[in-house]
């Protein structure tokens, strides 16, 4: 059920679910992605996996300059420890646990280590809506493309004809289910800028604000993203005492 805010006409929140108490592990992590070119209602999988495309650069951005995530990409678990640049690290592990077809995807909010996100958009545009009903169906449905692409996908079929190329393995994408939108809010407005001859009037502008939280103690590794590293006299680095991280499974339910 789409509810309109009262005080602002375009803006359109779209809430799931209580948002988790913040003493379940605080706000974890807040970041932005943009998006600008086509964004279709009911988009074919070509035109889905080209906005998957352009999040995952960004996501692989963050990945390599976030001082927590780059340790998944460099350090292997071997039970407690971890040893750097070895033949296969976490993060090569659980994407080879999210892979489908030729992909290995790295979902960054996974249910298995107790994430949620809320995310609020703002959709710049140059086509006006008809009206206040045509509008909230139009997002409605714009928004179902967007999610596709910000997920990983679930079936074969939803990457048919797509391949990657060589710094698409990993694959970084946000979510392993947008079921793990806890919250979404969406504003609208007039794209002001002068359309370009190779774009289209439909195109968007899309700057999303994502905030992810802890939802699930019990299977985050809070004490990871909190800094449960140490480094001994050898530069190896090591889990705390009592802290132990295993790879999730994206079969298990």
């Amino acid at each position: 059920m789409v509810r309109e805010s009262q005080a602002i006409q375009n803006v359109v929140l779209y809430p799931y679910q209580d948002w988790p108490d913040e003493s379940a592990g605080g706000d974890l992590l807040r970041f932005r992605l943009l998006y600008d070119g086509p964004l279709p209602s009911n988009a074919r999988v070509q035109a889905k996996h080209a906005i998957r495309r352009e999040f995952h650069r960004q996501l692989r951005e963050l990945w390599n300059r976030n001082e927590l995530l780059s340790g998944w990409l460099r350090y292997q678990w071997i039970g407690p420890k971890a040893e750097e640049n070895p033949n296969k690290t976490y993060a090569q592990v659980l994407a080879e646990n999210y892979a489908l077809g030729e992909f290995k995807f790295l979902p960054l909010v996974t249910k298995e280590h107790g994430l949620a996100c809320a995310i609020n958009i703002l959709m710049l545009r140059r086509d006006p809506p008809s009206g206040p009903v045509d509008n909230r169906g139009d997002i409605d449905n714009r928004l179902k493309t967007l999610f596709d692409a910000l997920q990983r996908p679930i079936e074969n079929n939803q990457i048919r004809g797509c391949h990657p190329n060589e710094s698409e393995t990993p694959f970084f994408c946000l979510l392993e289910n947008d079921r793990l939108i806890t919250e979404i809010c969406v504003a609208t407005d007039r794209l002001l800028i002068p359309l370009k001859p190779q774009e289209n009037i439909s195109d968007v502008r899309l700057v999303l604000d994502v905030k992810i939280l802890v939802t699930d103690p019990r299977r985050a590794d809070v004490e990871f993203w909190s800094g449960a590293w140490e480094e001994d006299d050898r530069g190896v680095q090591h889990l705390r005492p009592g802290n132990q991280i295993n790879p999730p499974d994206a079969t298990t339910p």
